[in-house]
């Protein structure tokens, strides 16, 4: 039997390499909920942390694999439910479903993704509170779920629970808020529906419409965002439009007056990304930098003020996304950032503390359930007091790594026999993250070190 024994320095250095490789390329894209995010990595796997709602089973400070499969390309979360699609095109939604949000013909909750119909053309797709759109290769727009408030734009008020094509119109883009919508016909134009009692139409009025209506006569709109009471808008000519309730300063007009009509924001014609939610407001310019403003409660602007301001001097932000009262923030190199209310976990870090200012989350080791059941390798005793052995059933052991609840690296050792012990003496008591790897492949399990 070989004894593997890792000394501290080494652990140290192992560490300080390892942490800047495992943050970098690794999410594809996050999406703040309620009290809870989701993101898919790299490898196409789902992941969500937080609050446990409907779409876990329970709430977790750190990130949780969602299910098995890795084919997962894209997803919208809102704040009950979230649609995702895999790389065959097909289109797949989970979470909360009493409205018929999910759109698979119930009113029955999910708690992990379920299949919507067998079309495979879906080419966009987007969330709102409670209901739901998708935009086929054609063009032709699908609505389902609440309707009480004409949000669906399919000329009623009257729940769909399967979905329902949106007038006969070609479309580009759609967004969803708490009670209306937003889309972008193919031609470039910019249309609304749905609740508007904080002019979150846009159209000058208060009165809710259930089916489009257009908003001016310019074809020039090339990004939306709905927040949960207001419209965000950006032109191909790089300036920023907002409308709607703006209590908190939220619109970035400088003023908390709320506006029923698009209201430019600054003079600056260099934006490419917005994204609202509840109260807060994040944007992207050219230049990669990123803005935030609105409700600062809980820290949900990272350092920024209710008139809009840049979070610090970077320039690689490639990807926002918002919460009730949090942050997300993807950079250029696949780091995931995160900022706000933490009272659920929703930020990632493993602890319930809100955080003020944009914190780094390292990547998780890809862990679905909570105990060893392979029959490949075998790791006893755990709990342990100081050496842990790893006896490879089939195969050659090749290398055994030990990582922290966040995904940080804290030991690692090669291995060139089938039994190794690791010695964990000088470890903190704590649960860990073990990662066998063998000729035969890769297993994961948690250890206990008391």
């Amino acid at each position: 039997m070989k004894k593997i024994t890792t000394l501290l320095h080494y652990s140290i250095l192992v560490f300080l390499v390892a942490t800047s490789l495992v943050q970098a390329q690794c999410w594809e894209k996050v999406q703040g909920g309620h009290w809870n995010s989701f993101g898919i990595k790299a490898d196409g796997t789902l992941w969500a942390w937080g609050d446990g709602d409907s779409r876990m089973s329970t709430n977790s400070t750190t990130p949780l694999r969602i299910g098995t499969a890795s084919n997962w390309t894209n997803f919208s979360a809102s704040y009950w439910h979230t649609l995702l699609q895999k790389s065959d095109g097909t289109l797949w939604a989970w979470g909360q479903n009493d409205e018929g949000q999910l759109g698979d013909g119930t009113i029955g909750d999910s708690s992990l993704p379920v299949p919507i119909s067998n079309v495979t053309n879906w080419t966009s797709f987007a969330v709102g509170v409670y209901h739901s759109f998708a935009i086929q290769s054609n063009g032709t727009l699908w609505a389902w779920g609440k309707n009480t408030n004409g949000q669906l734009g399919v000329g009623s008020n009257t729940n769909k629970y399967i979905p329902t094509q949106v007038g006969t119109a070609t479309w580009s883009q759609v967004a969803g808020g708490d009670r209306h919508s937003i889309a972008i016909q193919s031609n470039g134009t910019l249309w609304t529906w749905g609740a508007n009692d904080f002019g979150q139409l846009g159209d000058g009025t208060t009165t809710a419409k259930n089916t489009p209506v257009q908003i001016g006569t310019g074809t020039n709109w090339a990004q939306i965002e709905a927040g949960e009471l207001n419209s965000f808008a950006i032109k191909t000519d790089g300036t920023l439009w907002a409308w709607g309730y703006n209590y908190f300063g939220q619109l970035g007009t400088g003023n908390f007056a709320t506006t029923a009509s698009p209201t430019q924001i600054g003079t600056a014609t260099n934006w490419v990304k917005v994204t609202s939610g509840h109260s807060h407001t994040l944007a992207i310019n050219e230049e990669g930098k990123l803005f935030a403003w609105g409700s600062n409660s809980n820290g949900q602007l990272g350092g920024g003020g209710s008139n809009g301001f840049a979070l610090n001097n970077s320039t690689d932000w490639n990807q926002i996304t918002v919460g009730y009262t949090h942050s997300l923030a993807l950079k250029n190199d696949g780091s995931l950032w995160v900022w706000g209310e933490n009272y659920y976990g929703q930020l990632g870090n493993g602890v319930a503390i809100d955080l003020w200012t944009p914190t780094v989350i390292s990547c998780p080791v890809t862990l679905a359930t909570e105990t060893f059941t392979t029959h490949a390798v075998s790791i006893y005793p755990n709990p342990t007091h100081d050496l842990l052995t790893i006896d490879a059933k089939e195969g050659q052991l090749e290398r055994i790594e030990v990582y922290d609840l966040l995904g940080r690296p804290i030991l690692s050792s090669p291995a060139t026999s089938t039994t190794s012990q690791l010695d964990l003496s000088e470890l903190e008591k704590a649960t860990y993250l073990l990662k066998v790897v063998t000729n035969k492949g890769v297993q994961e399990m948690k250890i206990v070190k008391e």
